[in-house]
């Protein structure tokens, strides 16, 4: 009895994730060692190197997020109404992603000033 190709192809589709998940996982447990040494090297060499503290992390990924679902496309800056907006500023302590203005550069660079002369 001949089998239809559609069938066949069904019981691949469903087969497949499965093996692969399988062959994955078998390679991540006989190569665990290397895979999380290049992972360590990787966090040093990057970004993640000055993040000490969850916190830190929570930060960076809340600036991520706002940047790809805030993009700054053709905004005033909202302090000078002069200069096109280049920056998220966050306004809010804890920082959350859709608390923030856009400001352009010199005017973030004025806040961290003040903010600076306040704190001393």
């Amino acid at each position: 009895m001949k089998k239809n190709s559609t069938e066949i192809n069904k019981r691949r589709r469903e087969t497949y994730p499965v093996k692969a998940r399988l062959t994955k996982k078998k390679y991540y447990q006989k190569n665990k060692e290397p895979i999380l040494k290049s992972q360590k090297k990787y966090r040093k060499e990057t970004n993640y190197k000055d993040e000490k503290t969850p916190s830190q992390r929570k930060i960076r990924n809340i600036k991520r997020k706002t940047k790809y679902h805030f993009p700054i496309k053709n905004q005033l800056c909202q302090i000078c109404l002069i200069n096109k907006a280049e920056q998220h500023h966050h306004t809010t302590k804890p920082i959350e992603v859709d608390q923030f203005i856009f400001i352009c550069l010199d005017c973030h660079r004025k806040i961290h000033i003040d903010i600076r002369e306040v704190k001393s």
